[in-house]
């Protein structure tokens, strides 16, 4: 052999390990992709909703929509009310919202009850004042999703709850 056959087996093997490792990094990034979009994706909203053409009662809406390609089975949904002290979990269920729910992709459910009731929840636990709450949904994973904080005054008069 000669030493130009020689330099141009040593310049085909580079070529064939660098294309053997770009190979198995295309592979890898794939793979890495493929499973982040396999996985559950939702967003989730809280918000003070009045009924139209009324000034009271208000309700706390939460919604949760499933923006990733799997559905998610969701199995709890509670607010939390941020505090120096941490957080408070007030259950949903305990508003008279049960939840057990099937969310496909694409699609989106969500939940309201009045802010009365909520309000009367946190100060039963001594709350007052203003602060943050946040609604959560929880899949039967226990992964948690949360929404961004909403300004709540427990001592705002939201609308007497209805007599039943």
């Amino acid at each position: 052999m000669t030493m130009n056959s020689d330099c141009w087996i040593i310049v085909f093997t580079g070529f064939t390990a660098v294309a053997t490792v770009a190979t198995a990094l295309i592979a890898g990034a794939t793979l890495i992709h493929q499973i982040r979009s396999e996985r559950p994706a939702l967003l989730v909203s809280i918000d003070l909703k009045t009924p139209p053409h009324e000034p009271t009662p208000v309700f706390v809406t939460t919604q949760v929509r499933n923006v990733g390609k799997v559905a998610v089975s969701l199995e709890l949904c509670y607010f939390t009310l941020s505090t120096e002290a941490g957080k408070i979990i007030v259950p949903q269920q305990l508003m008279g919202v049960p939840l057990s729910y099937r969310l496909e992709p694409g699609t989106n459910c969500g939940h309201r009850d009045y802010a009365t009731r909520l309000a009367q929840a946190l100060k039963a636990r001594g709350k007052a004042g203003t602060d943050f709450v946040s609604a959560v949904y929880r899949d039967e994973l226990g992964k948690t999703y949360h929404s961004e904080p909403m300004e709540f005054d427990l001592d705002h008069d939201y609308g007497e709850l209805p007599p039943y």
